[in-house]
């Protein structure tokens, strides 16, 4: 990003852009589904958006695959499938690009208020 040049060929950036909109989303509790809170956020959100799409494309040139984060290995043949250990679990750099940018904003609070719409 800043200033460089890009590193996700347009006809890929879409697919990955929307990627990172839906796990912005998940995060956020589709909190910014609601126009009044996007335009609060708006330039914020962009900027976290983009940044995600950056790393999920990056994460996907490395790895060659884009899914669950929290799998570190599968097999075909008699079903094998292989957790991240939680030292690595606790360690998600999706959230942390999230956590960065949003942490003052309030659209990652996952608590209960009886007076909130």
């Amino acid at each position: 990003m800043q200033g460089k040049e890009p590193i996700i060929p347009e006809s890929d950036f879409m697919n990955f852009a929307v990627r990172a909109s839906v796990r912005l989303d998940n995060i956020t509790l589709n909190r910014l589904r609601n126009a009044e809170t996007f335009e609060k956020w708006r330039d914020i959100v962009i900027f976290t958006v983009l940044l995600l799409t950056e790393y999920l494309y990056n994460q996907f040139s490395m790895n060659g695959v884009m899914g669950f984060s929290n799998i570190s290995g599968l097999s075909a043949g008699k079903m094998s499938v292989s957790a991240k250990s939680g030292a690595e679990l606790n360690s998600n750099p999706e959230y942390d690009i999230i956590l960065e940018n949003l942490w003052h904003t309030g659209l990652l609070y996952t608590g209960v208020c009886s007076r909130c719409n």
